[in-house]
């Protein structure tokens, strides 16, 4: 991922992919069939992070990747 070139519409649909693909992990280790997320997921997750600053955004998305 080249973190640096990404723009901020970027970033965050990367962060929701990952969100979203979390939640489904998540629902699908605790009750052992596929777990879809609520509705507006993704759409609630893009407002929030569009509040966030292009440098926490990167920041964040770092830490999500496990990238230095």
């Amino acid at each position: 991922i080249k973190i640096l070139i990404m723009n901020k519409n970027s970033i965050i649909s990367k962060l929701t992919h990952l969100d979203t693909s979390a939640f489904r992990c998540i629902g699908f280790s605790k009750t052992g069939k596929y777990t879809k997320e609520p509705l507006k997921f993704r759409s609630n997750l893009h407002k929030l992070y569009n509040n966030l600053s292009l440098e926490d955004l990167n920041e964040l998305l770092k830490l999500r990747t496990n990238k230095k």
